[in-house]
């Protein structure tokens, strides 16, 4: 039988209501006078409760689902914008007024998927409940960002999924005073790259492996390597 800490029954639940959307400005509202766990509460509660959603954004979501929709069924080169209104049932200049591109899709269901949510937990100390939410967020959708992963080129998901990495692993680093590097060349801009690049090849090793490792799982050993310096890795024959 699986067994959960509170935290992390609270993701699932989080994530089994994630047809709930519910915007970043609402968990802003429940900052630091909340312990962690009581926060955890009321980001699940709002999203069960708070349903409604304007037209405009309920048009834009259902492109953004089509567009979803179309991912798993074909190469991303050869889904068009058409197809994408007919998922959604409006006319293809509809499109046009929410994305300028495919491209753009792509970054609001990301946006809507992992990084709005990541952003409110940083932004309220939870770093680390952060980075394991973002591996729980991929694997809801592991099919669909395994392919996101295929695409080459300029704009690739990618591309702009290093520069997000970079980007977060830069806040998180300078939100806290660092300790003393042992060189000067080490600097947050140098380690928020490394993290990055570490991130992102876990996550594709995990995505595109054809076994079933658990999200949990995963982070753990994203955490083991990010602890354990390699050499303390191997296992010396005793002498």
């Amino acid at each position: 039988m699986v067994r959960y800490n509170p935290c992390t029954a609270f993701f699932l639940l989080l994530h089994f209501f994630d047809n709930c959307k519910y915007s970043a400005t609402f968990w802003q509202k429940c900052r630091l006078k909340l312990r962690k766990e009581s926060f955890l509460v009321i980001i699940f509660l709002s999203r069960f409760f708070y349903r409604k959603r304007s037209p405009v954004m309920k048009t834009k979501e259902l492109l953004a689902d089509s567009f979803r929709s179309l991912v798993l069924t074909m190469p991303f080169q050869k889904i068009s914008i058409k197809m994408i209104t007919d998922g959604a049932h409006v006319i293809r200049p509809t499109f046009y007024n929410y994305f300028q591109d495919k491209y753009e899709v792509i970054e609001f269901l990301f946006d809507r998927d992992i990084g709005s949510k990541v952003e409110v937990m940083i932004e309220n100390d939870m770093e680390q409940e952060a980075i394991k939410l973002m591996f729980i967020c991929f694997e809801k959708n592991k099919e669909y960002y395994r392919r996101l992963f295929e695409i080459t080129g300029q704009n690739s998901f990618g591309e702009f999924f290093a520069h997000y990495c970079e980007k977060t692993f830069f806040c998180i680093l300078s939100r806290h005073p660092m300790k003393k590097m042992p060189c000067d060349l080490i600097t947050p801009q140098s380690l928020a790259h490394y993290n990055a690049l570490l991130l992102i090849e876990i996550l594709k090793l995990w995505l595109s492996s054809p076994k079933n490792v658990p999200a949990e799982k995963i982070f753990e050993a994203y955490q083991y390597i990010m602890r354990t310096p390699i050499l303390d890795m191997i296992q010396y024959p005793e002498i």
